[in-house]
């Protein structure tokens, strides 16, 4: 595209390439523009595999003014030279491997910058002298048509337009979406570089017929010979990853560059492989299909420990693989689950169950299998939680509404156990249940639970293990007044003394597979290679993965298979939300501050300030932030290094009390000054809800002994002996004052779904419900004349009240506007006093 003269930096003193844009492109106000933005872009992203743009100029000629390009010149040849170069058999595979693995990591670099190149072929790549590889052109397949003749490269460029209906790229290395015309995304790019991967290997173009109709028609409908057909000498490792390139459907290919460099890195051996052996395994054709599958949320890893003294020597060693698989269209989980009780994988490793919802929903487990990539809603296990499989793979125990509850893997209804808790499936139909401060044995049948351990104090068990045998077991406990006791023990159903494998631990998920402990040591999950019968470890922790869903303290999402599966659900990096002004019709009217992984909003009571729980994406922790409205600029308030994940503000603005250190209550001056005093604390997990007009009462939510969340208050001067206020063994959250501070509204699920109740905090009159049909996150506006909550489907709600005190009267719920939001553990919503202006998450 365009022209590229080699120049001098006069005023740096370096050589570099200035492009020169052609007149039709600099000409469209709206093309040069969004080109103007994908450059900016790309000269902040400084990557080594992308040539480096250095600057946008536009110069004065006799024509006019003329725009150019400044970027990284490159010593070397085009891919396109490279593979005339090699001939027909193409390139040498561990050459090829090597600049397909850089490619990959250029373009993952760039996807995640939200940059998409459209049109990546071998006349885009650069190869410098020294190997290094170097993409051209990003994000700039829409700047005009491509002269190349079509009879030489079989190649046509269409319109530029993103929009979709029009057609973009060079036919041979088109996605089948982009040949239809329908929108792309970065998943296009990944179909591409696997045409470019194939050429490389093959030195044949992966589709390619006499006229451009015939590419496009050969790209929907057929798929090019093996690469192992054309040099018997390539593997049936890369012929997979070529493969998985080249699905035809989006959702059935890698899913982000980010894998595909993982899986070429694996093969060249340049991948973080653990020092454990890996047996070489047959990958069965239904298994394929399965990895073909992908997406950001699940990842699968096949991983073995090498021999103990006990068994034969291992298989030559073989790397591992590593795929990621889609949940269904709309699947999301709240970040204020537990992580370690997201999902539970069979043990034969072909099935798991994840906990999530999707729009409109409630939270429930969901069956997926890990051979075809299908995942379906399993029916009566709403709030599910801690799925655990039998040994055999038939049945399923989880925590559901409040219960222990077996039910079939196959589905049907759920039969219950005993007092909610997350369990571990023994031998004999034995069940060992974590419940807060002890464990306990149970049959699967039911009966009575018996105590197996007490911690007696502030403390809690994670979920335990059962080791092979079916009687000894693992377990974490986390003591937070004697950090001493903290650590990972290995004990006995038989009576046996518990013996402490290691002291300390920063998670509370532990599990064991083919010899070897996994557990997670910040973010990073760790297999460490260990004797049962000794409860000792042999030899050094390796390090599996490095990107778990795990939050300090409240576990880690992932789950391991008999057969050494495993499955985790990595942390959402990069996951941000935008704080936006709207009224009621929906409106969008302003933004708030940049955009961040908010959570938990709430406005102070003259609308001038907010606080907000921000994600610190490097910690993975949450902390509280101050925002100045008319400005635009946030402070961080709490600097401990555990989640602060709810904050509520004093009635005068003078203060602020939030949760920290994992579960009690903790205030600081809303000016910054002075440290923080602790308001209240009794070791069980908390959220704030609001103080009370006249400051004298702070409702929050607490989980229950046994039960789910309630709602409880706290005198905040005096005697701060709480109470309860609304409980029930079902989930009670989300309370907000009455203007008068004599009543509260919250959110319950004791129907089965969550509702909206008003009860008085005087405990006389009972409890009113206020939505009808659903609701959530409710608000009561600080005039007293409507309650505001999020309804079904992500719709903001309005009840209008008349009268006052008991008279008080709810109409008819009314939908005001529909907003897409992000979840998180409190109010994704606040409004202003006067229930005119909403700022939404």
């Amino acid at each position: 595209m365009g022209e590229v003269f080699r120049a001098s930096d006069s005023r740096l003193g370096r050589e570099v390439a200035i492009k020169v844009l052609p007149a039709s492109f600099a000409n469209d106000p709206d093309r040069l523009a969004r080109f103007e933005r994908e450059a900016r872009a790309l000269a902040a992203l400084n990557h080594p595999n992308i040539a480096q743009v250095y600057g946008f100029e536009e110069f004065a000629t006799n024509g006019g003014a003329t725009r150019a390009l400044v970027m990284e010149l490159l010593e070397g040849e085009s891919l396109r030279d490279r593979l005339v170069s090699a001939g027909p058999a193409g390139m040498p595979v561990r050459k090829a491997v090597d600049a397909a693995g850089q490619i990959a990591r250029g373009l993952a670099a760039a996807h995640e910058r939200g940059i998409i190149h459209r049109d990546l072929k071998p006349e885009n790549v650069f190869v410098l002298r020294d190997g290094q590889v170097k993409i051209l052109d990003f994000g700039l397949a829409r700047a005009g048509a491509d002269t190349t003749s079509a009879a030489a490269d079989a190649a046509t460029r269409y319109s530029p337009a993103t929009d979709p209906g029009t057609v973009m790229g060079t036919v041979g290395y088109m996605a089948p979406e982009q040949v239809r015309g329908a929108a792309v995304d970065a998943r296009a790019d990944l179909f591409a570089f696997g045409c470019v991967l194939y050429e490389m290997l093959t030195g044949l173009r992966a589709f390619r017929r006499d006229t451009p109709a015939e590419t496009m028609t050969a790209i929907l409908h057929e798929d090019p010979a093996d690469v192992t057909a054309a040099r018997a000498e390539l593997t049936p490792s890369l012929e997979r990853i070529v493969r998985h390139c080249l699905e035809k459907n989006p959702h059935e290919r890698f899913q982000t560059a980010r894998d595909v460099a993982f899986a070429l890195s694996a093969l060249s051996g340049s991948a973080s492989a653990p020092a454990l052996a890996i047996p070489a395994r047959r990958v069965s054709r239904a298994a394929l299909a399965w990895a073909a599958l992908s997406a950001v949320l699940v990842g699968i890893v096949l991983w073995q420990s090498a021999p103990t003294r006990r068994e034969a020597p291992a298989a030559p060693a073989a790397v591992p693989y590593r795929v990621t698989v889609p949940l269904p269209d709309g699947f999301h989980d709240s970040d204020s689950t537990f992580p370690g009780s997201k999902l539970g994988v069979s043990p034969d490793g072909r099935r798991v169950v994840v906990r999530g919802t999707t729009t409109g929903a409630r939270n429930q487990l969901w069956m997926g299998s890990l051979v075809d990539g299908t995942f379906r809603a399993m029916a009566d296990t709403e709030t599910g939680l801690g799925p655990s499989w039998s040994p055999d793979g038939t049945r399923i125990a989880f925590s559901g509404r409040q219960q222990l509850r077996v039910m079939s893997a196959e589905g049907g209804s759920s039969t219950v156990v005993g007092d909610r808790g997350y369990a571990a499936w023994g031998a004999d139909d034995e069940l060992l249940v974590g419940l807060g401060t002890s464990l306990f044995r149970a049959s699967a049948s039911g009966g009575p639970y018996r105590a197996v351990h007490d911690s007696k104090r502030k403390g809690f068990f994670g979920i335990p293990w059962f080791l092979d045998d079916g009687r000894r077991y693992i377990y974490p406990l986390w003591d937070r007044e004697h950090p001493d006791a903290d650590g990972i023990y290995r004990a006995s159903i038989d009576g046996a003394p518990p013996v402490r494998i290691f002291k300390g631990t920063s998670n509370v998920t532990v599990a064991y597979a083919n010899g070897a402990l996994l557990h997670v040591r910040g973010a990073a999950l760790v297999a460490q290679p260990f004797d049962i019968d000794t409860g000792q470890t042999t030899r050094a922790a390796v390090t599996i993965a490095e990107d778990v869903d795990a939050a300090g303290g409240r576990g880690a999402a992932f789950s391991v298979s008999r057969t050494g599966t495993l499955v985790y659900l990595p942390f959402a990096t990069g996951t941000v939300s935008r704080l936006t002004w709207m009224n009621r019709r929906g409106e969008r009217l302003s933004t708030v501050a940049d955009d961040a992984d908010y959570n938990s909003l709430q406005l102070s009571r003259d609308g001038r300030r907010l606080a907000v729980s921000v994600t610190d994406p490097s910690a993975r922790t949450r902390d509280i932030y101050l925002v100045d409205v008319a400005r635009g600029v946030r402070q961080r308030l709490t600097f401990d290094a555990s989640d602060e994940r709810t904050a509520v503000w004093s009635p005068d603005g003078r203060s602020v009390v939030y949760n920290a250190k994992g579960l009690d209550l903790y205030t600081r001056s809303s000016d910054f000054t002075g440290g923080e005093s602790a308001v209240f604390g009794d070791g069980r997990s908390k959220d704030p809800n609001e103080i009370s007009p006249d400051g004298r009462f702070l409702v929050y939510r607490r989980s229950g002994d046994g039960t789910g969340n309630d709602i409880w208050i706290v005198a905040l001067d005096g005697d701060r002996t709480p109470r309860l206020l609304a409980g029930t063994p079902f989930d009670e959250n989300s309370a907000s004052f009455s203007p008068d501070g004599k009543a509260i509204v919250y959110a319950s699920d004791e129907s089965g779904d969550s509702e909206v109740y008003v009860t008085r905090i005087d405990g006389a009159g009972g409890k009113t419900l206020v939505s009808n049909g659903g609701g959530s996150f409710p608000r009561w506006r600080r005039d007293g004349r409507e309650i505001l909550y999020l309804g079904p489907d992500n719709t903001i709600m309005s009840v209008p009240l008349t009268g006052d005190g008991a008279a008080m009267q709810p109409g008819p719920p009314r939908a005001l506007f529909h907003v897409a939001l992000q979840p998180g553990p409190s109010s994704p919503f606040d409004v202003t006093a006067d229930g005119e202006r909403f700022l939404v998450n």
